[in-house]
Order: C-alpha cells, then sequence, then structure tokens
C-alpha cells in the first residue's frame, strides 16, 4: 500500500530551502527528495489560485475533513496517480496542498505553509517530494516533473 508523507512541515524550513539554503550553491549537495522550485513571489502576496472561481470539484471530500482549509478557498488541481490533488488557504494565507485518494482515508496527507510560498509533498515509503504548490505558475516546470495544473507540478 502507498504511503503519503508530508515533507517539510515548518514553513521556515521550506523558506530556507527555496532560498537557496540546502543548495549545491550553499556548499552542500541538494536532496533530491526535496528539491523544491525557486520563487521570487512575496511570501505575503495573496495566492494567484484564489482568482480562479471555485467550481464543482472544489470541495474537499469527507476524507480530508482533518485540513483546516477555508472552504470558500478550495480549488481542486487535478488526479495524479490516482490521487486527487487540492490548494486551498486557511489562517491567514497558510496555502495548503491536499492529496489523497477519494473513498481511503489511509491515503490523505497536507502540508501547508506560511505565507505564499513554494510547498512540496511527499509520497511512497521515501518520503520523495512528488507535487509542489508553485505560486509563480507551473509554465516552465524543471527537468524531470511536469504540469498538473496552473499551479501544481508533479514528478514524472
Amino acid at each position: 500500500m502507498r504511503r503519503t508523507w508530508a515533507i517539510i512541515g515548518s514553513a521556515v524550513v521550506t523558506l530556507g530551502l527555496v532560498s537557496g539554503c540546502g543548495t549545491a550553491e550553499s556548499g552542500a549537495d541538494p536532496d533530491p527528495a526535496v528539491d523544491l522550485v525557486e520563487t521570487d513571489v512575496s511570501p505575503t502576496s495573496t495566492p494567484l489560485f484564489l482568482e480562479q472561481p471555485q467550481g464543482d470539484l472544489d470541495e474537499l471530500p469527507e476524507e480530508a475533513a482533518f485540513a483546516s482549509a477555508d472552504p470558500a478557498s478550495v480549488r481542486y488541481q487535478g488526479m495524479w496517480e490516482r490521487q486527487a490533488v487540492y490548494l486551498a488557504v486557511s489562517d491567514d494565507y497558510r496555502v495548503e496542498l491536499i492529496v489523497g485518494v477519494v473513498g481511503d482515508e489511509s491515503t490523505w496527507a497536507s502540508n501547508s505553509s506560511d505565507g505564499n510560498v513554494v510547498i512540496g509533498l511527499g509520497v511512497g515509503d521515501t518520503g520523495e517530494v512528488g507535487s509542489q504548490y508553485v505560486p509563480h505558475g507551473s509554465d516552465d516546470p524543471p527537468e524531470g516533473w511536469t504540469a498538473l495544473s496552473d499551479f501544481i507540478i508533479v514528478r514524472q
């Protein structure tokens, strides 16, 4: 059975990774399990995905009731490896990436950030980051990644 893990629970760690800490430029080899993209979007900016109108699919399933998301902010992003992917906002623009298999409560996980910054969510036994929220948009995903939606990239 596939397990899903939340990676980088602390926004401080996330911000450090996004700003370049822990990369080859800082003297350490990058960790392939946590290869978050970089962004120049301000952490205090309003997430652009909120500009997309809410539709019929933009409601978290019962299995994701643990998420502290504001229901009015939930946006469905698509399916990846049998998992539904959602973005939402809670607590003064804490962006939440929420992923799981609809109908299987044991597969749901989320990760959130302090502000509008890149966040990743790990998958499998290794916890390797498999999906990322990219606040600047997914037009140019790095090698080995593909755009799932305007703001989500997933590992190929």
